[in-house]
């Protein structure tokens, strides 16, 4: 039975040898760096599709801002004759127009309002930036902690192989059992599909990269220093812009009562009449001004809701702000711990290395089986492929700590 799974074994290496001598593929940049990569990602984001919509919106603000009246003048004209009538040859001509003055302080809003909307879209385009630089820590650290494992699982593969050949040389010697050499065998093929399925998922990795970087080479430089902030502060990208945007919804709330009043309404107008009497036409100017009364009671509604939508707001940025710092402090402690950790693992790898040593003399000189051996590599594998991992992951955690103090690559 045993015989046959290894037949069976054997065959699907063959068939997947072309994959399991491909070289690992890394292949790393100086003239790629962190900067560049979230440069490239920040320039095809989809959210810069906002950025011209966005300006015409604030042009748009602008130019009402800017504008002579608060609202559109119109003209009226009219012409009255009694032809139907009396026809006593009474004839009246009129023409006006009515332009709505600005109140107290509401072109100074409305100006406002669109410096805000101006300071908010650079705010938001700083959040892509932001956004950007965590797409690229995310990519590269991913693929270096696939590279570790799939590195590891290769030179495991590796002593796996040199094993089966030496445990191969001592059956054909007599030294040891067949059934030695069949497991060394199976040993071997375990350690070749670990390997394999390691190296696919780094593939899947650096495949993800280049569709979402453009870009096929790593950054040589990919280590980050953690940076010296101890606190989130109000300059973190992401709470810069939820700041802005209050600051929007504060202006358009202090806006609220004066665009659902009734603006003044300065008329100007020029007649022309004359009776059944007169000869020549009576011409005559007029001046009006309408206001409105009692109109408080119709702007309360739209003030209400905009300080509805600002609470709003100012709710989900303590959220935001508060989720930042337990973040944070959480990401501290991991990084804290694994390099205590580190500072432990080093002492343990090299008494595991000793222990292995020993073991394999011992099978050399038949005092150990070969199962004895596998323990003892797989225990001193272990303790090797944890110091690479928690060494890569603590330049990932002070990636991480970086990001969440808003630290833009």
């Amino acid at each position: 039975m045993l015989f046959r799974f290894v037949c069976c074994s054997v065959l699907l290496v063959l068939a997947q040898s072309s994959l399991a001598e491909t070289p690992l593929g890394l292949n790393y940049s100086k003239q790629v760096t962190l900067s560049t990569l979230t440069q490239t990602i920040y320039d095809s984001a989809f959210e810069q599709q906002h950025k011209h919509t966005s300006q015409q919106h604030i042009n748009a603000y602008s130019s009402r801002a800017n504008a002579l009246f608060s609202d559109a003048a119109t003209v009226t004209l009219n012409h009255q004759n009694d032809v139907l009538g009396s026809d006593d040859g009474l004839q009246e001509w009129e023409a006006s127009i009515a332009a709505p003055l600005w109140l107290s302080g509401q072109q100074q809003q409305q100006l406002n309002l669109s410096d805000s909307m101006k300071a908010g879209l650079i705010a938001y385009q700083d959040k892509i930036r932001l956004d950007a630089s965590d797409q690229v820590r995310q990519l590269v650290w991913d693929i270096e902690l696939k590279k570790v494992t799939t590195e590891h699982a290769r030179k495991n593969w590796q002593t796996a192989q040199a094993l089966e050949s030496d445990v191969a040389r001592r059956v054909k010697g007599g030294e040891l059992a067949g059934t030695e050499g069949l497991l060394a065998t199976t040993h071997k093929l375990e350690m070749h599909s670990i390997y394999l399925a390691a190296h696919s998922a780094l593939n899947n990795s650096l495949n993800h990269y280049q569709l979402i970087s453009e870009n096929s080479e790593l950054p040589f430089d990919y280590e980050e220093e953690l940076s010296e902030q101890l606190m989130i502060g109000a300059h973190h990208p992401l709470l810069a812009m939820l700041d802005q945007q209050i600051e929007t919804l504060r202006t358009q709330q202090r806006l609220a009562g004066y665009e659902h009043s009734t603006n003044p309404n300065l008329s100007v107008g020029i007649r022309r009449e004359r009776d059944e009497r007169a000869e020549k036409f009576n011409t005559s100017v007029g001046v009006g001004i309408s206001f409105a009364l009692g109109g408080e009671v119709y702007r309360q509604p739209a003030i209400t809701e905009a300080a509805k939508a600002l609470t709003s707001a100012q709710i989900m940025r303590q959220h935001v702000e508060r989720d930042l710092m337990i973040k944070l402090e959480s990401s501290r402690y991991s990084l804290a711990s694994k390099q205590q950790q580190l500072s432990v693992i080093g002492q343990q790898q090299k008494t595991t290395q000793q222990y292995l040593s020993l073991q394999q003399r011992a099978f050399e000189l038949g005092e150990i089986n070969l199962m004895t051996v596998l323990q003892s590599q797989t225990t001193a594998r272990k303790s090797s492929y944890h110091k690479q991992r928690l060494q890569v992951e603590i330049g990932q955690q002070t990636a991480i700590i970086n990001q969440l103090l808003g630290v833009v690559l």
